[in-house]
């Protein structure tokens, strides 16, 4: 049963986003595939995010309770190897960045299309992750833009790109693994 899950979540192609957040004097942002709507009244705004929980970001977020999802347009692929191959606890992602700071003091891309600022309103643990589900406070959309989906963005990775990659999903899914099954063994314990 498990061996079909496999194929079709590959057969999915979900928006790229950045995460980025704000706390203690420190920012960060990563890359995230997992944002989705959480709610469909237009007058209470509301998403859920989930942050793999041995990322600086996630850290910024569970502590200022707030960040801002950037959407990535398909001429942004670089903010993928920018955000998504180094770590916010060795480099300062920001340094040569045009950004502002937000209401909630998390960053916000300049070049950014489309985003949404939130405060998390509840949190769920689930092992590897933690999935936030926020608020949105404010927002920016661009009409003639459309989003970077993760397949349409393989194309562009070049060949250095491509394994570095590879890499970071193989270390990331023995980590997520790892931690899932610790949260599993607590649970029943």
């Amino acid at each position: 049963m498990k061996d079909e899950a496999a194929p079709l979540f590959r057969a999915l192609d979900r928006e790229l986003w950045v995460i980025t957040s704000s706390a203690d004097g420190q920012r960060g942002g990563l890359i995230s595939t997992s944002v989705s709507q959480a709610s469909i009244n237009d007058q209470i705004p509301r998403l859920t995010v989930g942050l793999a929980v041995h990322h600086h970001t996630e850290s910024l977020v569970h502590k200022s309770k707030s960040f801002v999802a950037h959407l990535i347009a398909p001429n942004q692929g670089d903010w993928v190897r920018h955000f998504g191959t180094q770590s916010g606890r060795d480099v300062d992602k920001f340094s040569k960045l045009d950004f502002t700071t937000s209401v909630t003091n998390a960053p916000i891309l300049k070049d950014a299309h489309a985003w949404l600022e939130c405060r998390v309103e509840n949190m769920m643990e689930s092992g590897d992750r933690h999935w936030y589900l926020a608020e949105v406070v404010d927002a920016k959309w661009s009409q003639e833009f459309q989003p970077l989906t993760f397949q349409a963005f393989l194309p562009q990775a070049d060949d250095d790109l491509m394994p570095l990659l590879k890499k970071q999903l193989r270390e990331d899914s023995l980590t997520d693994s790892q931690l899932v099954e610790e949260w599993r063994r607590s649970r029943h314990s």
